[in-house]
């Protein structure tokens, strides 16, 4: 009977208690994954990428692409004509004011003359081109193309300032576009309430529109 109370107590000191101080945990956890450890490089991935996580640029540029607005912009197919095709050969006088008469010479002594001819023009909207301009006494005489001449008596010169020329294109271009025709600055939004960056767009620019929203890169 002793031994088997012997017995019975040395099973009992060998069962573990919960009790006192428990020992330190061994496991490791687990190495964190690669991927987990930078975030990519900004740009478009149709896939996951197993050496990085495509969040905060990268995740905002491929939500993008998704919408159709391509990273980095696409330019427009086009190019610029040649300057070359805007040299006018021709100068302009008009009739100021409108209710006068210009009188045509065929001659720049008859111009001279302080007299009238029986060829005219006007009153009112007259344009004559001229391909010289002679200067006698401090008076200025017009040699039009014509072959006629007229007097400064009634004429101004016509300021030519350089024709816009527009773009060339080789293709059909994926987006909307269009020129600034006043200077606009640039806002961070549309609507009156935006804060303005600090940009301004300048007569002629070209401005693109997104293929999802069609707005253009000038808000406001």
């Amino acid at each position: 009977m002793r031994k088997f109370t012997g017995l019975i107590l040395l099973v009992i000191a060998l069962i573990p208690t919960r009790t006192g101080v428990s020992a330190p945990e061994t496991m490791d956890a687990p190495p964190e994954p690669a991927s987990g450890a930078v975030v990519c490089l900004p740009g478009v991935y149709d896939l996951p990428p197993d050496n990085c996580v495509p969040l905060g640029p990268s995740q905002e540029l491929t939500r993008r692409a998704g919408q159709g607005i391509p990273y980095p912009i696409l330019p427009l197919p086009a190019y610029a004509p040649d300057p070359a095709l805007v040299d006018i050969p021709y100068r302009y006088l008009k009739l100021v004011p409108e209710d006068k008469v210009l009188y045509f010479f065929d001659s720049l002594s008859g111009a001279m003359d302080n007299s009238i001819s029986g060829v005219s023009a006007g009153p009112g909207f007259v344009y004559v081109s001229y391909v010289e301009r002679v200067e006698v006494d401090g008076s200025a005489y017009y040699h039009l193309r014509s072959g006629d001449w007229v007097r400064p008596d009634f004429t101004a010169r016509v300021a030519m300032h350089m024709p816009f020329q527009g773009l060339l294109f080789s293709s059909t271009p994926a987006t909307s576009f269009g020129w600034v025709l006043a200077e606009v600055p640039s806002y961070t939004r549309p609507g009156y309430g935006a804060r303005p960056t600090g940009s301004t767009y300048h007569r002629y620019v070209v401005v693109r529109s997104t293929p999802s929203s069609r707005r253009t890169t000038t808000p406001g």
